[in-house]
């Protein structure tokens, strides 16, 4: 218990301003030069850089695609001052649901993203993927829409997310941006926005959002590790604009949310992406924790995205959307055309393409786990599965939603249209 009270006295840096969120989250206004980055010894006599020197060529069409604003519930009850980042509370019961204490905040490596797993069983670290990879140059940044939802979780201990990846090829060094419903972290069910970093494979640097020093906060606006509003199945679509940038002048990566600039990575705990990103990756990814410990039991039920095929469509599958990569040379770009899609395991989750306008690409992702799979097949008419299904969500989803802030909400995708 020592060791917990020591270890939250590191964690929750003095308040200006305290505020309790309507669901429950506590925000304190944190001086922006007393965050957790700047206990790093390479960070004590850092000058916070507020934004990029430059942006790449084409970024001012892509601020007009990208720039929902992100509401969070605890806006309802007050402002952080400027000056201030608003961080979530560490609490005693975050601390005592970890693993370890080592390791709170922080993951395990996940297998081989960039390529498929034995289809024999002979390995299986827990984590699924249905994603896209573009891995024909160095990227200096990548943009993405990605679509909100409330993923039901099949185990307690399980996660389910959305993100945007940056990385090197062996994921030596990566930046992760996205979304995630992860029980064991926040102890709840409800997407909650978050980053994560890594300088060297996963092995004992980086983490969640502030969870330890690196990452550095700018705005006063936006909490890492908040709760979002999430879409409706057949209903308001919710969407969360993710920027990432790489400031080649100043050799440090740039967040933004929306029209938002969040903060940045500096360099130097990111070693391996100072040329660049050698792989752009987007899409989803479950945890299934009894699959990683060999727990007997049945197949896992957690969903992917909605927690539907990319067959259903708008509206219904999750999407990623908006895409554009940024490269050295051209500025803001395409997809190549030689991108990659990643379904670990289709028969639970899938991937399909979608198209490519002057937006960006888009493509459609998900799945309801194996239990659910097996469910949806056994019915005589597979649709009257879905429907079941789909009704359950949509009252759940309706009921959840009011009342709660969220981010931006469009009624469908304004510049990606499908036929």
């Amino acid at each position: 218990m020592k060791e917990i009270d020591r270890m939250l006295k590191v964690m929750n840096k003095p308040a200006i301003k305290t505020i309790k969120s309507v669901d429950g989250d506590i925000i304190d206004c944190v001086d922006i030069y007393k965050q957790p980055a700047f206990d790093h010894p390479l960070l004590r006599n850092h000058t916070i850089q507020m934004k990029p020197l430059s942006y790449p060529k084409g970024f001012e069409h892509a601020k007009n695609i990208v720039k929902s604003e992100l509401h969070q519930p605890w806006h309802l009850n007050g402002t952080c001052p400027e000056g201030t980042i608003p961080i979530r509370r560490i609490q005693k019961s975050d601390l005592m649901r970890a693993a370890s204490l080592e390791n709170f905040g922080r993951k395990s490596a996940p297998g081989p993203v960039g390529g498929l797993r034995p289809n024999d069983g002979s390995v299986n670290d827990g984590h699924e993927h249905s994603i896209v990879i573009a891995k024909e140059k160095f990227y200096m940044g990548a943009l993405a829409s990605l679509n909100v939802w409330k993923p039901q979780l099949g185990f307690a201990h399980d996660f389910s997310l959305s993100q945007v990846w940056l990385s090197t090829n062996n994921a030596q060094s990566t930046i992760e941006v996205g979304w995630i419903v992860y029980p064991d972290l926040y102890n709840d069910d409800v997407p909650r926005i978050f980053t994560y970093w890594t300088g060297d494979r996963y092995a004992s640097t980086g983490c969640y959002n502030l969870m330890c020093l690196g990452f550095i906060q700018t705005t006063s606006k936006v909490a890492l590790g908040a709760a979002l509003a999430f879409s409706v199945y057949g209903g308001e679509q919710v969407y969360l604009d993710v920027v990432v940038l790489q400031d080649k002048d100043k050799g440090i990566w740039y967040l933004q949310i929306g029209g938002e600039l969040i903060g940045y990575w500096p360099g130097n705990i990111v070693p391996s992406l100072s040329d660049g990103a050698q792989t752009a990756q987007f899409g989803g990814e479950i945890y299934d924790k009894r699959a990683e410990m060999k727990i007997p039991g049945p197949p896992t039920a957690t969903d992917m995205g909605s927690g539907h095929f990319p067959g259903e469509g708008l509206g219904r599958a999750s999407t990623v959307s908006n895409i554009m990569l940024v490269d050295n040379e051209s500025g803001l770009v395409e997809l190549p055309h030689q991108v990659t899609t990643l379904a670990s395991k289709p028969q639970c989750y899938d991937v399909a393409m979608g198209e490519t306008t002057q937006s960006g690409f888009s493509f459609f992702f998900g799945g309801s786990g194996e239990e659910a799979a097996d469910r949806v097949k056994a019915y005589a008419d597979p649709s009257d599965a879905v429907a079941d299904r789909a009704r359950q969500r949509s009252i759940e989803g309706r009921r959840q939603q009011i009342g709660r802030a969220g981010v931006g909400v469009k009624s469908e995708l304004a510049i990606v249209r499908f036929e």
